[in-house]
């Protein structure tokens, strides 16, 4: 986007994506990121497969709305995030094609609204939606080790939370930020169907560890 000059721009956490951004966003997370991790998986052994939520109308959306308080006046105020959806509805016929064949589907975060336009979905949500529509856990990996109520103290990590207490915690500030798409999405695989959802560091074995309940934190209804 800097490269052809579009400004990004950011609303509580999320990506303003007007109709210039929304062919970019399609283009590279579809097109070059989708087969980089192709790519990396199959060297490493594996056989991947790059999909979107487009492919086989497998994810439909409806138009994102969100709402922030605005800083200076404390008034509620309603965000336009342009063509940004939430899933509403997902279709597994295709995945259900490949799974059980020691295929790896990867899967960009795209959608298709119930007009037929493109929307940009946020990576966490979309993933939330399939792994609740899979009836599967979901596993979000980013760059640190789960919720803490003090980020430098790794002893003050949560390895289990409540829909209850993410709100307490929400309310004290405590989850803010970037990290509150990441909680929203564990919480809307949980209600989608998910079992349990848990967000853990992308490192080597962190996976296995969140498996036992040894690393990350742990959603569950």
């Amino acid at each position: 986007l800097k490269r052809l000059g579009i400004q990004s721009e950011f609303a509580a956490g999320l990506r303003i994506t007007d109709a210039a951004t929304i062919e970019i966003v399609e283009m590279v997370l579809a097109g070059s990121v989708n087969k980089q991790l192709v790519g990396y998986i199959n060297e490493a052994g594996g056989k991947a497969v790059g999909l979107s939520g487009k492919d086989g109308n497998m994810v439909k959306a409806s138009k994102t709305t969100r709402t922030m308080v605005d800083p200076d006046s404390n008034i509620e105020k309603a965000i336009d995030l342009g063509f940004v959806g939430d899933p509403d509805k997902v279709d597994l016929t295709l995945l259900n094609q490949l799974i059980g064949h020691e295929l790896i589907p990867v899967l960009a975060p795209l959608a298709t609204s119930h007009d037929g336009q493109t929307l940009n979905v946020n990576a966490d949500t979309a993933a939330g939606a399939v792994a609740g529509a899979l009836g599967w856990p979901a596993v979000f990996l980013t760059d640190v080790e789960g919720v803490y109520r003090d980020p430098k103290d790794p002893r003050t990590r949560f390895p289990r939370l409540t829909p209850k207490e993410v709100e307490a915690l929400k309310g004290e500030g405590v989850i803010q930020g970037g990290m509150i798409p990441k909680v929203e999405a564990a919480l809307s695989a949980l209600r989608a169907g998910a079992p349990w959802a848990a967000i853990a560091k992308g490192e080597r074995g962190v996976l296995e560890a969140v498996l036992r309940g040894e690393a990350g934190t742990r959603f569950t209804l």
